[in-house]
């Protein structure tokens, strides 16, 4: 997983509220890891993409 994308995201955040992107992140985490999509859709953004490798190809997630 290339988690560059979040780590930009989550420190831009980081610079004008540290105690909210800690809670972002930390609830990104917890969705992600229990693999709740429903979650992880309530804490990103509207053009949030996930995507999975599959056989070594990048494939998009559209619908939950």
């Amino acid at each position: 997983v290339d988690f560059s994308l979040v780590y930009s995201c989550w420190s831009r955040v980081y610079e004008s509220d540290q105690c909210l992107a800690d809670e972002l992140f930390q609830a990104f985490g917890r969705a992600f890891l229990r693999q709740d999509l429903d979650a992880l859709y309530e804490i990103v953004t509207e053009d949030f993409a996930y995507s999975i490798m599959l056989a070594g190809e990048p494939r998009l997630l559209n619908r939950r």
